[in-house]
């Protein structure tokens, strides 16, 4: 399969096309991960980059997205162009949309009419508004066992 094709960055497209940033940035960072732990330079980073500056961007956090976007910008111009095999480059950088293959364009379209549709003042505010609870437990220290 081809790496532009595989169901998380399919995801990532879909979120995109929504609107939904943070949680580009999310599949993306699992598929980073999946593909190129560590590897700060992959296309992958640039894409997570690109949705984060957008989402600052959106929330009025001018320096913090300038900041993102002009390393994403990087990041994307130098990558390796097996991730620009159905998004094409140049357009993506200048733009800052998601110009798409038809191929690819076809499966996203599929994937956002199975996507469960939000509000937008959520879609802005999401990384405060989500339910955390998970990521909260996860995170508490272990009761310290009793020292003599």
């Amino acid at each position: 399969m081809h790496p532009q094709l595989h169901p998380l960055f399919i995801d990532y497209c879909a979120y995109f096309t929504l609107g939904d940033y943070f949680e580009c940035h999310e599949v993306a960072e699992e598929y980073w991960k999946m593909l190129a732990p560590g590897d700060k330079e992959h296309a992958l980073v640039g894409y997570i980059q690109l949705a984060a500056g957008l989402y600052h961007e959106r929330r009025g956090n001018t320096r913090g997205a300038q900041k993102l976007l002009t390393s994403a910008e990087r990041i994307l111009m130098n990558a390796d162009d097996v991730f620009f095999t159905y998004v094409n480059r140049e357009q993506l950088v200048a733009t800052r949309n998601l110009p798409m293959s038809d191929e690819l364009q076809s499966l996203v379209t599929t994937r956002v009419a199975e996507l469960p549709k939000l509000d937008a003042h959520f879609i802005m505010h999401k990384h405060t508004l989500r339910d955390r609870s998970e990521i909260i437990a996860a995170r508490q220290p272990k009761k310290a066992l009793p020292t003599k």
